[in-house]
């Protein structure tokens, strides 16, 4: 809804598998659009996204996984109330700010492959693959190339914007049944206790998933002591 808002409309239709949250996305596709706004199908169809989340894994989720089971493996992660938060408190910013620059990447490969575009005026198909900014596909009957290249510039791909202009009223009504980020990225009163530990143990913000993991620890230790618990 927060990219509703900010392009003022919603895609035409959208497709999707029976996820428990698509339920929730077809009913405000429907109620936007004023017609059956979104069509279920198999996850195994939509090739792109789960070959994104394939790259995304491999990039960057793979390692935090890795890193956070062997918190479970030693001890250290019971799967808590407390030690969820903790985990929140400690890496979501971070995981977060990775993501961000992995969609920062993304936007400034397309800003040149737009200025190319615009300097020697050829259409994606002509410009050479060397670039890696295109994917080929064999398949005729589907267009090829990248999603957000083919997004920000569809008449190069002889076709026109699907954005279906949305009312406000009607934004404001899906946006009053879904739950945005919080400023804190974990329970309020564990936020505050932690940022008090930190201040009183002269404890910085992680920038590093090692110092997050290493940060985690020690708060841990001190919520345990304060609690009066044996680890």
């Amino acid at each position: 809804m927060e990219a509703v808002s900010s392009r003022k409309g919603c895609p035409s239709l959208m497709r999707g598998d029976k996820g428990t949250e698509n339920g929730h996305v077809a009913h405000m596709q429907d109620f936007m659009t004023d017609r059956k706004g979104f069509i279920y199908g198999r996850s195994t169809g939509n090739q792109r996204i789960e070959m994104f989340w394939g790259f995304l894994r491999r990039q960057c989720c793979q390692y935090w996984i890795d890193a956070l089971g062997l918190l479970e493996d030693v001890g250290l992660f019971d799967g808590g109330f407390l030690d969820r938060n903790l985990i929140q408190f400690c890496c979501l910013s971070l995981l977060q700010c990775k993501q961000h620059r992995i969609s920062i990447e993304n936007r400034t490969r397309i800003r040149i492959f737009n200025i190319g575009f615009l300097l020697h005026k050829k259409k994606p198909s002509e410009i050479s693959t060397t670039s890696k900014l295109l994917n080929t596909s064999k398949n005729q009957n589907s267009p090829h190339g990248r999603p957000v290249v083919m997004y920000m510039l569809p008449s190069s791909y002889n076709t026109c914007s699907y954005l279906h202009d949305v009312d406000q009223n009607k934004v404001d009504v899906c946006q009053e049944e879904c739950t945005f980020r919080r400023q804190q990225v974990c329970d309020e009163d564990i936020d505050e206790l932690c940022r008090i530990l930190m201040e009183e143990n002269v404890l910085a913000e992680p920038t590093i998933i090692e110092e997050a993991i290493s940060l985690y620890s020690k708060l841990r230790y001190a919520f345990y002591q304060e609690l009066q618990l044996v680890l």
